[in-house]
């Protein structure tokens, strides 16, 4: 008898109005602290400090119309899952703007609120990944050293690449990649852990940085987040990276756990460079061929436009495995997931320290990219019944497409916001890490 082929977990959704805005009502003596809070430092914290000025001047105002949530400076609070530091769910519902506030909902299992990490940490995973997992959850970034990756696959790579005087970047299929991606247990591992149990790979590309650069051609040379919240990507290196000449990542350790207040500009993500070396401690990501490290895109991070040395890396991108199709089902400005790499859409979730892919093997991707093309697995997990309520409540226009009013009630600022709260199970099990899902209300 042919056995069934694996099917996508179900989700979920419901999508909540909340129009409450409350603090916990303890008074002037913690407006006072506020005022501070919102000094002038904050504004000395990002690289375009003049247009931030009503930003902030608007977040002042929400918190002092909140009453009493103690809220961090510089557009970001801190996160610890147990509520260590200042309440991130408090100041969420006070300042953060209305895609700050969705992106902390979508986040909530990779944050520990809900799912399988709202139990802890996972009790066991295959050799290595507990490692690789400890040190995401710990800094939020880590160089993994020699991953083993096959000289046919880096020289296929390279050929790949116009290797100019100018900024590059190609997609091209490197089945001995996709190969390595889905035995390399350990990362799997990790990656589907950190992520909240259920995981994409959304896709890879080849990108080419010259020995030249300049901060004006390469936007990511401010320190920055990535306006998607909690996501991973994986580089790996293709040639020799020096730390000063090589054009290194640079990473912010521990800012992982930043939940910024706005995620609308590009100008409300660059931080200032002083800014960020007298708060965090920082690490050039640099290394030699062959090697990799992978990072959390929420952490303030920056590329180096200084140096003479070119840079090839392979880029390997994940998320969530719900967040994607439904912030593409919103129509929201959100790299989620990035558009320009080579498409894959593999769902792959973590079962009592076991990695399951969907497809299943190579052969089954294969026949899926032919029959489906660019199709997003993501589609099968929230957009059905997100689409159905958003059409009864707000309506379409006559060309499908969501009416301006949805777009109008989840941008404009003010405490109202639109929350997704969802439940995920795998057909065959109602566990992850043996545990069942647990889900902790955001109010």
């Amino acid at each position: 008898m042919e056995e069934p082929k694996s099917t996508l977990p179900s989700f979920r959704c419901e999508i909540v109005e909340d129009e409450s805005c409350l603090g916990d009502g303890q008074g002037s003596d913690n407006l006072a602290r506020g005022k501070a809070l919102f000094d002038q430092e904050s504004l000395s914290a990002f690289v375009f400090s003049s247009a931030m000025e009503a930003p902030l001047a608007a977040a002042r105002q929400r918190w002092q119309d909140a009453g009493a949530v103690e809220v961090a400076s510089a557009g970001a609070v801190g996160w610890e899952p147990q509520g260590a530091g200042v309440d991130a769910r408090q100041a969420r519902q006070a300042v953060f703007s209305p895609l700050g506030r969705l992106l902390f909902d979508l986040d909530a299992d990779v944050l520990g609120l809900t799912g399988p990490k709202a139990f802890g940490p996972p009790s066991k995973l295959p050799t290595g990944g507990m490692e690789i997992y400890s040190a995401l959850e710990r800094d939020g970034a880590l160089e993994l050293g020699d991953v083993n990756l096959p000289p046919e696959l880096q020289a296929e790579a390279l050929s790949a690449l116009t290797r100019g005087p100018a900024l590059s970047a190609a997609r091209p299929k490197l089945p001995a990649l996709e190969t390595w991606l889905r035995t390399n247990l350990a990362l799997a591992s990790a990656v589907a852990a950190y992520l909240g149990g259920r995981a994409v790979l959304h896709g890879y590309k080849v990108v080419h940085l010259p020995s030249t650069l300049t901060t004006k051609e390469f936007i990511s040379a401010h320190w920055h987040h990535d306006r998607a919240g909690r996501r991973l990507k994986l580089f790996l290196r293709l040639n020799d990276v020096d730390p000063l000449e090589g054009h290194p990542t640079q990473v912010a350790l521990g800012s992982h756990r930043l939940s910024y207040y706005w995620h609308e500009e590009f100008e409300q993500s660059r931080y200032a460079d002083l800014y960020v070396r007298s708060h965090f401690e920082t690490l050039r990501l640099a290394g030699r061929k062959g090697t990799g490290y992978i990072f959390d895109t929420n952490t303030i991070h920056k590329g180096t436009p200084e140096g003479s040395q070119s840079r090839d890396v392979i880029v390997v991108e994940y998320h969530h495995a719900a967040k994607c199709g439904l912030i593409s089902s919103l129509g929201l400005n959100i790299p989620c997931p990035s558009g320009d790499q080579k498409a894959l859409n593999w769902y792959f979730d973590l079962t009592e320290g076991k990695v399951r892919w969907i497809p299943e093997n190579l052969e089954e991707a294969a026949e899926e990219e032919k029959t489906s093309g660019k199709r997003d697995l993501a589609h099968a997990l929230c957009d059905k019944l997100v689409a159905t309520r958003l059409q009864r409540s707000l309506g379409w226009d006559a060309n499908g497409q969501l009416k301006d009013g949805l777009h109008a009630q989840i941008l404009m600022e003010k405490p109202s916001f639109v929350r997704i709260d969802r439940e995920a199970r795998r057909p065959d099990s109602n566990a992850w890490f043996g545990e069942e899902s647990k889900r902790i209300p955001l109010k």
